[in-house]
């Protein structure tokens, strides 16, 4: 089955959900812009880890279990699920299986990051904080990549 034989309304759905994806990430960074990413740039892991573990000298409080908690379950769920729709549709565009299986493989692996490094900030020491940047750099490219490359197989 090729994408471009797809009935046009599962086209039009999937553009939306690609639409919605690139909202949703928009509003992470101005969430994150908000939260740790204040000027100047050369101490953002270290407001992150302030962030997520506190910092009294500057009366930051830390993240509480349920606080923690309440962000995992969301990202857990719905995360994958995204990723989950956006591989499906992608395993059916044109190019190499191996390539497709380590786009799809390193989303998810960066997911699971993403989804653990508020854990792993709060509870290990400051070197484990370069696992929110690094998973990030592994699954918001491979959504965008996956959904542009099924929408170029789509409508192209």
């Amino acid at each position: 089955m090729k994408l471009k034989d797809l009935p046009f309304g599962i086209k039009v759905s999937f553009l939306w959900l690609y639409v919605f994806t690139i909202l949703g990430f928009l509003f992470a960074f101005i969430i994150v812009d908000q939260t740790v990413s204040h000027s100047p740039l050369s101490g953002f892991l270290h407001r992150l880890m302030d962030y997520y573990k506190g910092n009294p000298s500057e009366m930051k409080f830390g993240k509480s279990i349920l606080e923690l908690a309440e962000v995992s379950h969301f990202h857990s769920f719905i995360s994958p699920f995204v990723a989950f729709v956006f591989s499906v549709f992608f395993s059916y565009s044109n190019i190499k299986q191996k390539l497709k299986i380590a786009i799809i493989n390193l989303t998810f692996i960066g997911l699971l990051g993403f989804i653990l490094s508020p854990w792993l900030i709060k509870f290990f020491p400051f070197w484990i904080v370069y696992i929110k940047p690094l998973s990030t750099l592994l699954f918001l490219p491979g959504i965008l990549i996956m959904g542009a490359k099924v929408l170029i197989d789509m409508f192209l």
